[in-house]
């Protein structure tokens, strides 16, 4: 398990909060004032708005997946007023540099992303969305630039900035100013036409709340035009498929930073045929070869690569306290249990010394109902014994990454074991989403998981079982489980 010990979290997470100690069911939201459909205008641009800093070109050699999660990130904290600079320089040399940690500086048994080929590599070869938003989630990356800058030069070039981390020592790594509270995932990416209307409205909210909306596209670019100053892009020859995925079928992430609904569909030229109606989204690439200097496209709404759009939300934490958790590279694997039986799972923690401000859950389905639990010194494999500290119902509105706030007063000390509990009510489909709860599962070619006796549980069958112990993964159709990705967020 790892701890933030650098840093202390001062959460105000002021719309993703729930009752504790009481049957109340809170439907959970990212903090921002909530927008009805019909206040939604027919255009709007964060430019216009000065909701975004200047645009930054992806340096040669470098992920534009990670310039895109910096770029909504710092839109999101511009737009939350968390910087006293609004032009914010966040560093994507931090945040992919230290996403790894190369088998050069491996310890034995320590999780991480690694990589046995040379640094320079590391920057072209992102360790994918998962493990880069649990990696904000835990506090790791989003450093200011000044501090780790990114030379336009390439990313062996960064590679010699990167060293200049290594003086600080590889616990650097844990030393981000802001903190990932929220991700919400918008869309599905087996919808056959698309980008729903649900979806789009969904989108512009978010965009007029959180800030830049983060996405996967597939750009081909012999369909890209230049309408006068413009950049426009529309491939009408893109067809979803049961089975796609942001990881596998787009080549480019980029951030969704308004639109115009009168936008004229004349003006994407491309392809054998025009979109059907005008309208489109105003996006930010950070590929000049793209998009030319501004950054900024126009792609139709009608474009149907969009795969993942993502809302981040962050929050300011200061210097001292810690995340506890046992997962560094994010949710690789999911289950549910048969039936209508809820799907329960746990960690058992200890090491904290302060106040359970927050518990950091995932989930896989829209609208999921989950029981959160906190028991102070439980016994030995049974995570729902000793004292019950706080007691939590909600509803959770997106799939994604949720920072859950317990407004109760949970005190721990630093030799005191605690339990958190994650119930997630089950539809009774074992091929639906809705139940499915987070497990590392066996990593990756680079992902290094491991986990220990008497850390991560499943309930089944009347009982907790140890999701460490090979039997217990078989049970439910799994080589592996390891750790359950639920966190404990702990501050003063």
């Amino acid at each position: 398990m790892k701890t933030l010990k650098k840093r202390m979290l001062c959460i105000s997470l002021t719309a993703v909060c729930a009752l504790a100690l009481c049957g109340c069911m809170e439907t959970v939201e990212p903090k921002g004032k909530p927008i009805d459909d019909e206040s939604i205008p027919s255009e709007y641009s964060l430019i216009n708005e000065k909701k975004l800093p200047v645009m930054r070109n992806a340096a040669d050699g470098m992920s534009d997946m990670t310039y895109a999660l910096t770029g909504s990130a710092e839109s999101n904290i511009i737009t939350y007023d968390l910087s006293e600079n609004k032009d914010i320089d966040l560093s994507e040399n931090h945040l992919c540099y230290y996403s790894y940690m190369p088998e050069t500086e491996r310890k034995p048994e320590t999780e991480g992303f690694f990589k046995s080929c040379d640094k320079a590599e590391l920057y072209e070869n992102a360790p994918g969305f998962d493990t880069l938003v649990c990696n904000m989630a835990n506090g790791i990356g989003l450093e200011y630039d000044s501090k780790v800058p990114m030379s336009e030069n390439g990313a062996a070039a960064s590679v010699q900035k990167a060293a200049a981390m290594d003086r600080y020592g590889i616990t650097e790594k844990y030393s981000g100013e802001f903190l990932l509270t929220d991700m919400s995932l918008l869309t599905d990416p087996e919808a056959s036409d698309g980008i729903t209307d649900d979806e789009q409205n969904n989108i512009k909210k978010k965009i007029m709340i959180c800030g830049g909306v983060y996405t996967d596209i597939l750009i081909v670019p012999d369909r890209v035009r230049a309408f006068g100053n413009e950049k426009t892009y529309y491939n009408d020859s893109f067809e979803r498929k049961k089975g796609m995925s942001a990881d596998k079928d787009t080549d480019h992430s980029i951030v969704i930073i308004g639109w115009d609904n009168n936008y004229p569909k004349e003006n994407f030229s491309a392809g054998s045929k025009l979109p059907e109606k005008d309208g489109a989204w105003l996006c930010r690439c950070y590929d000049r070869s793209i998009a030319g200097e501004s950054g900024s496209i126009w792609i139709s709404y009608e474009e149907r690569s969009f795969l993942r759009a993502a809302a981040l939300d962050f929050d300011r934490y200061s210097y001292g306290k810690s995340i506890m958790r046992y997962d560094e590279t994010g949710s690789l694997e999911s289950i549910k249990n048969d039936g209508n039986e809820p799907t329960k799972a746990a960690n058992i923690f200890s090491g904290a010394n302060g106040k359970l401000n927050a518990v950091g859950i995932t989930t896989f389905a829209d609208k999921q109902k989950v029981h959160i639990r906190v028991y102070k010194s439980p016994e030995p494999d049974k995570p729902d014994s000793g004292q019950l500290a706080a007691d939590t119902e909600v509803t959770v509105s997106y799939k994604g990454y949720h920072a859950i706030m317990i407004d109760s007063d949970v005190v721990l000390s630093e030799n005191e074991k605690f339990s958190v509990i994650a119930e997630y009510e089950n539809d009774g489909d074992i091929d639906s989403n809705i139940g499915k709860v987070p497990f590392e599962g066996n990593g990756t070619e680079n992902a290094a998981v491991f986990s220990k006796a008497g850390e991560s549980y499943i309930f089944r069958d009347g009982k907790w079982l140890d999701t460490s112990k090979a039997d217990t993964a078989k049970l439910f159709k799994k080589n592996v489980l390891n750790n359950c990705c639920i966190k404990a967020l702990i501050g003063d």
